[in-house]
C-alpha cells in the first residue's frame, strides 16, 4: 500500500514539509501533536526509500528544515552578542544547521541499510542514539529534542522516569507503530496497536501518581543579576571585577534558601573556577543557603 506518489521529488518535498512542521510543536506554539505527524511521515518515506542513500537525502532535508527554521535565531546571538557581521552570523548559523541536519540523515541511512526489516524497534532505538549523539558530539547542541515538544501532552507523564530522551523513543515508536498499523501486515497492524494501547494506558496510570509533595513551606529565593556587558564578561582581566559584582550583590542575602546566578555568570570552565568556587563555598560555611549558578 502506497500513501504518497513514488517519486523522488515529491518524497524529498514532503520530508522538507515535515521537517519544517517540528519547530512548531515546541513552544512558543505548542503544537505537540506535530512531531507525530512529521515523524511519522518521516518514516514512511524511509520505508518506502528507494535505497539507503534515498532515506539519507530525506532525512537531511528534514533536518534542514526542522533545524533550519527552529534554530535560525542564532545568526542574532552571532551578531549581537559576539559582534560578527549579519553575513558572518548567517553563514555560521547556516554552517551549524547543515552539521547537525547529518544526525537525522544518518538515522535514515542506517535503518533502511542494514535493518529495513525491523523498523518497528531499531528505527525508535536508533533515532534516540542519534539525538544523544547530537547532544555530545563537539560539545553538543541537544537542541529541539523530540521529548520536548511533549512536555504539555500525555506523554509528559513519563518524563519523571525516563526523561527528555526516554520519551523521544516513545514518540517515534508511536509514530512507526502508526505507520505499520496503515500499512502493515495484519500481525503488524496487532502489534503496533497494542504498542500504541500500552502507551496510553501507561501514561494515564502514571499520571495518577504524585511525583512531588507540597510541605506547605514557604523559600526565600533571590536571584543576582551582576549584569556584565557580553563585550567584557570573558575578558581575564576582569574576572576578579566579576566575582567582586555578583559578591558583593549577593552578601546581603546569605540567608535566603536559595541564592541564583545566572547562565555564565562564573566566566570560567569549572576546572579552572577554583578560586570562585573556594570563596563562595567559604560564604556558604556560614549560611544555609543552597546555590546555584551557570559556568
Amino acid at each position: 500500500m502506497s500513501l504518497l506518489p513514488e517519486n523522488k521529488l515529491y518524497g524529498r518535498t514532503i520530508s522538507i514539509v515535515a521537517g519544517g512542521l517540528v519547530p512548531f510543536a515546541f513552544q512558543p506554539f505548542g503544537f505537540y501533536f506535530l512531531v507525530l505527524i512529521s515523524l511519522s511521515t518521516l518514516f514512511y518515506l524511509w520505508h518506502k526509500a528507494y535505497s539507503a542513500k534515498e532515506a539519507f537525502i530525506t532525512g537531511y532535508l528534514f533536518g534542514l528544515a526542522m533545524f533550519g527554521i527552529g534554530v535560525s535565531w542564532l545568526h542574532i546571538s552571532i551578531n549581537l552578542f559576539g559582534g560578527m557581521n549579519i553575513i558572518g552570523a548567517w553563514f555560521f548559523t547556516f554552517l551549524l544547521i547543515a552539521f547537525i541536519s547529518l544526525y537525522p540523515a544518518l538515522c535514515g541511512y542506517i535503518v533502511k541499510r542494514f535493518f529495513e526489516k525491523h523498523f518497528l524497534f531499531v528505527l525508535p532505538s536508533l533515532w534516540l542514539f542519534t539525538e544523544w549523539m547530537r547532544g555530545w558530539v563537539l560539545t553538543g547542541f541537544p537542541w529541539l529534542n523530540i521529548g520536548t515538544s511533549q512536555t504539555d501532552s500525555l506523554l509528559a507523564n513519563f518524563s519523571p522516569i525516563i526523561g527528555d530522551y526516554g520519551i523521544s523513543f516513545i514518540v517515534c515508536l508511536m509514530a512507526i507503530s502508526l505507520i505499520n498499523i496503515i500499512i502493515g501486515k495484519t500481525k503488524t497492524k496487532i502489534v503496533s496497536g497494542c504498542i500504541i494501547l500500552v502507551i496510553f494506558i501507561a501514561s494515564l496510570s502514571l499520571s495518577k501518581i504524585n511525583w512531588v509533595d507540597n510541605n506547605e513551606q514557604t523559600l526565600s529565593v533571590t536571584l543576582v543579576q551582576g549584569a556584565i556587558p557580553q563585550a567584557e564578561k570573558w575578558r581575564p582581566e576582569l574576572r576578579e571585577k566579576t566575582y567582586e559584582i555578583y559578591s558583593g550583590l549577593s552578601d546581603p542575602y546569605w540567608s535566603s534558601d536559595l541564592i541564583i546566578w545566572p547562565e555564565t555568570a562564573i566566566p570560567s570552565y569549572y576546572h579552572t573556577a577554583d578560586d570562585f568556587i573556594d570563596r563562595i563555598s567559604d560564604k556558604r560555611q556560614n549560611a544555609n543557603a543552597y546555590f546555584m549558578s551557570g559556568i
